[in-house]
């Protein structure tokens, strides 16, 4: 995540308002109130930050939980597949099995082999 950078321009016009203001209440503004402008000014300076710190760290929060979901997902996803890989290299090798058997001309296991691999077959389409 990129960090924002401050720009000095932005910077010098932050710290002259107040020092603008301090100086603006001349001899008809009492010396109380410009500090006091200046005191608001600057609570109200903290709290957007504030604001502003509170919102990049509940953004940061929401990423964390979305990756951590993402994760999730990718693992269970990953593990489907590993299952699914087994599961289709048992088939081949059943149906390697059945090709030998209809090759050597053994007719009594063909029908055994052929229950498995569509029993197999029929595994595999309802876990897709």
């Amino acid at each position: 995540m990129r960090v924002p950078t401050c720009r000095p321009v932005l910077l010098i016009l932050i710290l002259a308002i107040p020092a603008g203001a301090v100086a603006a209440s001349g001899p008809g503004i009492p010396h109380q109130v410009g500090i006091a402008a200046v005191v608001l000014w600057l609570v109200g300076l903290g709290w957007g930050f504030h604001a502003m710190l509170h919102q990049r760290l509940a953004a940061e929060d929401r990423l964390a939980r979305l990756e951590s979901v993402i994760a999730f997902e990718r693992d269970a996803r990953a593990a489907q597949l590993r299952c699914t890989r087994q599961r289709l290299v048992a088939l081949e090798a059943e149906w390697r099995h059945l090709e030998e058997c209809l090759r050597d001309g053994d007719i009594r296991q063909v029908p055994d082999s052929m229950r498995a691999v569509q029993h197999a077959i029929t595994v595999l389409q309802q876990s897709s």
